[in-house]
């Protein structure tokens, strides 16, 4: 399990002052770059010079409780899941009071950067994500 701890700002926010649903989203995907760059890997690394990407095919939270701007938040990611061509990530959202705010899914497809196939998940990222 990787940790990642952060804070709500303003810009994650919505009129009403809540995290707006899309930016749970934005903030597990925080979690997730800052995970791989832990583990010398890095997105724009893969996207610019790889030969594979590992875009995200299905996605879904649920909100539990409200956070709000300047909350202090922990997010666990987990590896949930590896196929040979995908993988799941399972994240947990919790305040400074222990509360489980959001839970998210997402699921990752390994594709062929050019001919957007699937292909086997590489050995050498398939052992980063199972250092989580």
């Amino acid at each position: 399990m990787y940790k990642y701890e952060t804070v709500i700002r303003l810009h994650h926010t919505d009129a009403a002052g809540l995290v707006f649903y899309a930016k749970v989203f934005v903030l597990a995907h925080e979690c997730y770059e800052s995970f791989l760059e832990e583990h010398q890997m890095s997105l724009a690394s893969m996207i610019d010079e790889g030969d594979y990407i590992a875009p995200i095919v299905h996605a879904k939270a649920d909100l539990k409780a409200a956070m709000r701007m300047s909350d202090r938040i922990t997010i666990e990611m987990q590896l949930a899941r590896t196929g040979k061509s995908s993988y799941e990530l399972a994240y947990k959202f919790t305040n400074q009071q222990g509360k489980i705010t959001t839970e998210i899914t997402t699921i990752h497809a390994v594709i062929d950067k050019s001919t957007s196939r699937p292909i086997r998940i590489p050995e050498k990222f398939e052992k980063v994500l199972r250092k989580m």
